[in-house]
């Protein structure tokens, strides 16, 4: 049985058809997982911060930090601080920054 060159080509094209959906359909599975993967990993990541800051409220509260700085036993009047613990802006050193124009890397040197 003789079969004709234009049924060749279309059992050809019906073959190549069949593949190129089967390797797009594994390579879409393949990013909806991926997909799926992200999007629970931003979910615990979204959890763990609002535990962080559930945490950090807590840390911060006013009624644990004065009970803290009771027990530690470092109650002051903070109107108490000398004048002589702060400094004055003239006090600083003056900072000279140097461009390095001639070097690859554009590093800045910092000199004091």
């Amino acid at each position: 049985m003789f079969l004709r060159t234009s049924t060749y080509l279309y059992i050809f094209s019906v073959l190549s058809l069949i593949v190129l959906v089967y390797v797009f359909e594994n390579k879409v599975d393949k990013v909806t997982s991926q997909i799926k993967i992200s999007a629970e990993n931003i979910r615990k990541y979204k959890e763990d911060i609002n535990i962080l800051e559930a945490e950090w409220s807590y840390q911060n509260s006013p009624e644990r930090l004065t009970k803290l700085f009771v027990s530690l036993n470092l109650r002051q009047d903070m109107s108490e601080a000398k004048m002589q613990q702060f400094s004055n802006l003239n006090n600083l050193p003056e900072k000279n920054i140097l461009y390095n124009k001639t070097a690859q890397t554009g590093s800045v040197q910092t000199t004091y």
